[in-house]
């Protein structure tokens, strides 16, 4: 049931529903632009896993990234003004390339396979 409030130039109905709050936060939730997950190719990832519950090593992580490089390429090739997503991209690359200069630095042929395997150019040792 409203109740009425009066206010400096007319009275405002207030309606105390507390369940209507929950459901605008969930909503908003849901309408967040973030990512999710869906619509990545994660196909390759699993020949890159050294068991089937690892997803914390370097090749899987850098095989993750790469579909979600592939995802956002193809995002921004259709949406060219949108820079939000064209700087998550930025921060995806940077951080596959961190991984893939510590895989470098530490397996050499394992680094040499997952740059063979998914299609990525070698990064510039020089710059991070």
């Amino acid at each position: 049931m409203p109740t009425l409030h009066m206010h400096v130039c007319c009275p405002v109905e207030v309606f105390e529903v507390g369940y209507l709050s929950k459901e605008l936060t969930d909503m908003a939730y849901l309408a967040a632009a973030r990512y999710r997950g869906k619509g990545t190719d994660l196909s390759r990832v699993p020949a890159f896993q050294r068991s089937s519950t690892d997803s914390g090593s370097s090749e899987v992580q850098i095989a993750r990234l790469t579909a979600r490089v592939a995802q956002l390429t193809v995002h921004l090739q259709e949406h060219k003004k949108d820079y939000a997503s064209r700087r998550g991209l930025m921060q995806v690359l940077s951080r596959r390339k961190q991984l893939l200069l510590y895989l470098q630095s530490t397996d050499r042929p394992k680094y040499e396979h997952v740059l063979q395997s998914l299609g990525i150019r070698a990064p510039k040792s020089g710059s991070i």
